[in-house]
Formats: C-alpha cells, sequence, structure tokens
C-alpha cells in the first residue's frame, strides 16, 4: 500500500511541477483546517485529495501548517507542517519526501469507501466543526482559515427536529438563541470565529430548489458572521474552493443581516421558485417561435476587450460604459456590451467566472473600494437574471489598486483617458 501510495503522489508532484503553476508566491505562517465528510463518492475523494496533496506540495507557504479533520465524527487525519528551514522547503520534491508518512494517511483516508445510506452522502456536523476548529485548533486569536467540504445540511438522527432535509432551514431565531436551545444558537459564541475565514465547497448541487441553496447560503453566512468570522465561499467546485482560500480572501459571499421579523426558533421549508418567461418582440405573431438565441453582433472593441490564454479567458469592459459617475446601477446603454459577454460566458458553462470591478485614484481608498463592490455585484447580479448559475459566478472589488494605466501624465496633470481605463470591471472565466 505505502509503494502505491508514493507512487501515485510522485507521478502527481512530477505533472505538477510540469504543469504552469496556479498558485501564486504564498505567505508563510498561515493555519488552514480542513474538514472532509467520510461520505463522499469516489470522484470526489480523488478530487479533495488531489487538492489537498497540491496545497501541501505547493499551494502552502514554508511556516504553514494544514489539519486536515474528518469533519462528520470530528477525528484528526492528518496534519501537514510545511517546514521553513530552507530554500530546499519549497521544492515540492523535498516536501513530499518530508511529508509521505501526512500523505500516506490521507490517501487510506480517501481510499476507503465509506458504504453510507444515500440521504447520509457527503454529511458533515458543521456547527460542531466550526466549533472545533475556532476553539481548539488554532491558538488564542490566531487567524485561520477552515476550508469545509461536504454537503451544507445538517442531519443528525439524535436531534431530528433540527435536520435541515426536503428543502427546511432554520429561522434566523436559532442564531439569537443559545446552544441549549438550538444546535444552531451562538448567542453564548460571540467572537468564537473572530479572525477566521470559512471556505465551504458542496461538491454537488443536490438542494431542495434554488431556494433552498440561497437560503442556505445565507443562513450559515449568519452563523459564521454572528461569531465573529467571514464565510468567504459557498460552492461546489472544489478547487475554486481551495484557491480562494489559498488566496485569503475575506469578504463575505452574500450580504446579508438578521431578520427583526424572523425570531422564532422553527424550522423553514423552501418552496419551489418559478422563474417567469418573458416573451421576445416578435414582427410576425403567426410566425414560428425560433428557439435558437440571436445572432450576437461581432463586440464593440473599444469598450470590450477579450484576451484569451490557456487557462483563462479575461474581458475587459470599460467601466464609463456600463455605470454612470459614482454610481453602481447599470445603464440602460450597457445592454449590447453585456449581451457580448453573456455569450462569451454561455459558451464556457461549465467553468467559473470572477468579476473584479476598479475604480481609478480619485476620491478616498475605502469608498473607491466599496463602489467597486457594488458594480461587480451589479455584473454578477444581471448575469444571473440571464439565467447564469449563481453558484458559479463570483463578484469582489479591487477599488483603485492594479491600475492598468497611470491616473496623472509625467508633468502631475490629470489623464482623463488614463482614469477613463482604470474605471473598468474585468470577468475572468477559468477554463
Amino acid at each position: 500500500m505505502k509503494t502505491l501510495v508514493l507512487a501515485f503522489i510522485t507521478l502527481l508532484a512530477a505533472s505538477f511541477l510540469q504543469a504552469p503553476h496556479a498558485f501564486g508566491e504564498p505567505v508563510g505562517g498561515r493555519t488552514y483546517v480542513v474538514g472532509v465528510s467520510p461520505n463522499l463518492e469516489k470522484p470526489d475523494r480523488e478530487s479533495v485529495f488531489k487538492s489537498l496533496v497540491m496545497l501541501g506540495l505547493e499551494g502552502a507557504a514554508p511556516g504553514d501548517v494544514v489539519v486536515v479533520y474528518d469533519a462528520l465524527h470530528l477525528q484528526p487525519i492528518a496534519r501537514l507542517a510545511i517546514s521553513g528551514q530552507s530554500t530546499a522547503d519549497q521544492n515540492p520534491r523535498a516536501r513530499m519526501q518530508k511529508l509521505k508518512s501526512d500523505f500516506a494517511n490521507l490517501q487510506r483516508f480517501f481510499g476507503t469507501d465509506s458504504h453510507c445510506k444515500p440521504e447520509e452522502a457527503g454529511l458533515i456536523r458543521l456547527p460542531q466543526f466550526l466549533d472545533l476548529a475556532g476553539a481548539q485548533l488554532r491558538q488564542p486569536d490566531e487567524a485561520i482559515t477552515i476550508i469545509v467540504i461536504g454537503a451544507p445540511y445538517y442531519i443528525d438522527a439524535a436531534e431530528p427536529a433540527f435536520n435541515m432535509t426536503n428543502g427546511a432551514y432554520p429561522s434566523d431565531g436559532h442564531l439569537l438563541a443559545d446552544d441549549r436551545a438550538s444546535v444552531f444558537g451562538v448567542a453564548g459564541k460571540k467572537g468564537a470565529l473572530r479572525r477566521a475565514s470559512v471556505h465551504c465547497s458542496y461538491l454537488r448541487d443536490n438542494f431542495a430548489n434554488d431556494i433552498a441553496r440561497n437560503r442556505l447560503q445565507r443562513f450559515w453566512t449568519l452563523f459564521v458572521g454572528e461569531q465573529g468570522g467571514v464565510l468567504a465561499s459557498f460552492a461546489p467546485d472544489v478547487s475554486l474552493v481551495f484557491e480562494r482560500a489559498r488566496q485569503n480572501i475575506q469578504q463575505p459571499c452574500v450580504a446579508t443581516s438578521i431578520d427583526k421579523e424572523d425570531l422564532q426558533i422553527q424550522m423553514h421549508r423552501a418552496g419551489q421558485r418559478e422563474i417567469p418567461t418573458i416573451p421576445s418582440p416578435r414582427k410576425n405573431a403567426n410566425a414560428p417561435v425560433s428557439t435558437e438565441p440571436p445572432p450576437i453582433q461581432p463586440p464593440n472593441t473599444t469598450a470590450l476587450q477579450v484576451k484569451e490564454s490557456a487557462t483563462e479567458l479575461k474581458i475587459n469592459v470599460i467601466g464609463d460604459v456600463l455605470f454612470d459617475f459614482d454610481r453602481a446601477d447599470m445603464r440602460q446603454t450597457a445592454e449590447p456590451v453585456l449581451a457580448q459577454v453573456l455569450h462569451i460566458v454561455r459558451e464556457h458553462s461549465q467553468a467559473s467566472v470572477l468579476i473584479e470591478g476598479f475604480t481609478d485614484s480619485r476620491g478616498l481608498a475605502s469608498y473607491n473600494l466599496k463602489l467597486s463592490e457594488r458594480r461587480a455585484q451589479s455584473v454578477r447580479t444581471w448575469l444571473i437574471t440571464k439565467g447564469i448559475a449563481e453558484q458559479k459566478v463570483w463578484a469582489r472589488g479591487c477599488g483603485s489598486e492594479n491600475s492598468v494605466a497611470a491616473n496623472t501624465r509625467a508633468d502631475g496633470s490629470d489623464d482623463p483617458e488614463g482614469r477613463q481605463r482604470n474605471r473598468r470591471v474585468e470577468i475572468t472565466i477559468k477554463k
């Protein structure tokens, strides 16, 4: 068994070294706590195992620690301590040799079939695991990155009143109770997840309906936020979630707050959402309706630029085309340009999409950051209303960072053209 494990990891490391690196320059000294369901299907186990090995070989920096737990039984699986004693410790082959016993522990865990019941697939105990990670798996007040892999609905035969089955989800009142009244109660846990960012990969879209998924995302965002942490990722793509965790994304994946009209402790049930059909204009009422999309005109290259590489496709849209000055609501004249973006996104329907908003340097940096966030969210919302799955689209604001042009000329005078180029929205499609 050990020979097979080491051969697999050696092969993975070799292919990883030959491929373009997926990770940027890491910053050491971080603690990752990864909680995994033991009840994963074989393709998911292989995907998660590969992501963990890649994190250990190169994604984590010297001085980082990656602690891996069974998030259902709350039992340790492996602890990858990335040495930082020499420059050789940054070499994936050297790491592979030092961590081979830990990788073997991971392989044994992921190589074991769970033989679970269908309703137990992906099961984890998320409230209890987050309690463990925040209280016992870090030093006091230490920043921590938590990655959770498994189904985001809570099921416990011992406490069926709290089960999230058939679209059930908790009211906000649970969060204001203590844990004696509800398994989701966090009234006595203020600050328990302070300086913690949580990234959740649910792997498979097994929700009762879209509303159930949205309600669970909102609830877990509040559950983490009420304890001082941030739920920064909630998506099926495990590689995307690992990458966002490695980048230390701190922005909540959804903006929300406690609903003061929902303070009774009870379980709600998400109903099936009806999506309205909007008829297209027709020249001849008796003519048959085509199911083909309208032809896409060539993009306006002055407003939209597309660059493609082997791993991603980046679309750059001039912000002034989309938004009025100091506004984040979309201009009506932006529709033709956004239609081009929509067409490109639809051509890559299986890919994840990152939308980033940028501003020029005029004004306070904090204000520009918030404005860029709102603008990125506006584009995300527009794409979702056009049928793009929301779990595949992420948005974040970057403010005046990463300028693509100078905001001023060499003599110090204002450069309007440069500022216009910096006021932009970038849409990155990961292949």
